[in-house]
């Protein structure tokens, strides 16, 4: 017996989560000293939210069925700049971003670590958005209300663009 609202349980909860970072890494040129190294900036931003609920009914106080989902949605962002001053024949470009080569062009006044190099196209930030959808079903099972728990559980994960 009982009334459902005693045999029904539910649990909801949300989530957030930002980040922000930059990296500087400087690789020196060891085979050739009094050349430049390798220069590689990254800075990232990424933001994850999502909600999920979960459903529990005891159909009696040896059976219950469960329920639940969860929504996610991720952004993620990120601006890479890659320098090599001297690259050497049949290697990458001197500038490369997160979408391919940036080529090279000259200024007039030196910039560090650049000196009179800089990239000639834009550097666009890379991004990323992904949703998901999550959902999972079960029944768990105590035979005779006994120490033993047979249970099966299906669960499913999708991500979409």
């Amino acid at each position: 017996g009982g009334m459902l609202a005693e045999r029904f349980e539910w649990q909801t909860s949300f989530f957030y989560a930002h980040e922000e970072a930059s990296r500087d890494v400087e690789v020196p040129n060891l085979a050739t000293p009094e050349l430049k190294g390798v220069f590689i900036f990254q800075s990232t931003d990424n933001t994850s939210y999502g909600a999920a609920l979960n459903n529990v009914y005891h159909v009696n106080d040896d059976l219950r069925l469960n329920l639940g989902g969860r929504w996610i949605k991720d952004q993620k962002e990120t601006l890479l700049e890659r320098y090599e001053p001297s690259p050497l024949s049949g290697r990458e470009a001197t500038f490369r971003g997160c979408e391919g080569n940036l080529d090279r062009s000259f200024r007039t006044t030196p910039v560090e670590p650049y000196d009179l190099d800089q990239p000639l196209f834009p550097n666009n930030h890379c991004a990323d958005t992904t949703r998901g959808t999550m959902w999972g079903a079960g029944i768990d099972w105590r035979p005779s209300g006994g120490d033993h728990l047979l249970y099966a559980k299906i669960d499913r994960f999708g991500l979409a663009p």
